[in-house]
């Protein structure tokens, strides 16, 4: 009876019938949205970039890596090997290891439209020294996790033999603003006596280029650093290894002493805005936390605390 009620134009089965069509569109209509919404999803993300620290290799990171791209499905994560990880982190000069992330990240086309781009200790200066001196392809947000941005007065942890660390304590006490030392090893590049600050205006090779502390002022690293969206900066509280610790918001010892510490607002480097630093927190750009993670620590639930909540949202753009 229904089907022929059909047949004869039923005003009811008319109107049955269209309402299946339209439910039956409308239907393909929001599967087509949804899996647009997840293509579009997969790259909507800016890609991010990871870089180790000193005496380590990428596989140190390998769980931040996993973390953010739980958080954000689809994202590209770069986590970058300086060299062969271990042995070049520490053999290579910083001047090399920039000119290597430089050459290494301009050649990957999945970052042609610009990156979030986070450094590690040793890593956070690399970073740093990438935005200042290349920045091609772009940072939008720039992260330092725990780094010597003001510079380390202490060798650091090597965890190899007692031999290499006796003999890079011994390069420390002796040449460290040799030109030999600048140029074999990285931490070198980030030592900063403050028994003898002028040495190192003058003979450091790369801390004091990139914080814009020689007498000739490079106007492009400030340049590049005002181009950044939101630059994140942190130092742990309870750090062995970085001297001092808060050095990771340029924050260094008076001269001639390893007890007093200058607050970065009242350094020369802030405020006459040697590489944007001050503008960038005068204009909510610059931001600044503190954990209480160990030095090296990328995996723990203290980790995940603090890099959850200050970090994380960094790559959500």
């Amino acid at each position: 009876y229904e089907i022929s009620a059909c047949l004869v134009g039923s005003e009811m089965c008319i109107r049955d019938r269209y309402q299946r069509r339209v439910r039956g569109r409308m239907r393909l209509i929001g599967t087509a949205l949804f899996v647009l919404f997840l293509t579009h999803c997969v790259s909507c993300y800016r890609p991010a970039v990871l870089l180790h620290g000193i005496s380590a290799t990428n596989e140190t990171l390998a769980f931040m890596k996993g973390l953010i791209e739980k958080t954000y499905p689809g994202i590209y994560v770069k986590n970058v090997e300086i060299g062969d990880g271990w042995f070049d982190s520490l053999f290579w000069n910083m001047n090399k290891q920039v000119d290597v992330l430089c050459q290494e990240l301009k050649a990957d086309p999945k970052l042609t439209g610009g990156i979030n781009l986070l450094g590690v200790s040793q890593g956070g200066l690399g970073v740093r020294g990438y935005t200042e001196r290349c920045n091609d392809p772009p940072v939008y947000n720039l992260v330092g996790w725990v780094s010597p941005n003001a510079g380390q007065f202490g060798v650091p942890a090597i965890n190899a033999n007692s031999t290499l660390d006796h003999w890079l304590e011994d390069i420390a006490d002796c040449c460290v603003y040799d030109e030999f030392a600048q140029n074999l090893l990285s931490f070198p590049g980030y030592w900063k006596d403050p028994y003898a600050l002028e040495s190192y205006v003058k003979y450091n090779l790369y801390l004091a280029d990139i914080n814009n502390e020689k007498p000739q002022k490079n106007i492009t690293y400030k340049e590049r650093m005002l181009s950044l969206n939101k630059y994140v900066i942190s130092y742990s509280l309870v750090d062995k290894i970085l001297q001092p610790k808060q050095t990771g918001w340029f924050e260094f010892y008076k001269a001639n002493s390893e007890i007093e510490i200058i607050p970065l607002e009242e350094t020369d480097f802030y405020n006459q805005d040697w590489i944007g630093i001050k503008t960038l927190d005068q204009t909510g750009r610059l931001v600044k936390f503190v954990t209480e993670c160990e030095h090296g620590d990328y995996s723990s639930d203290c980790f995940v605390e603090y890099f959850t909540k200050n970090v994380l949202q960094y790559f959500d753009n």
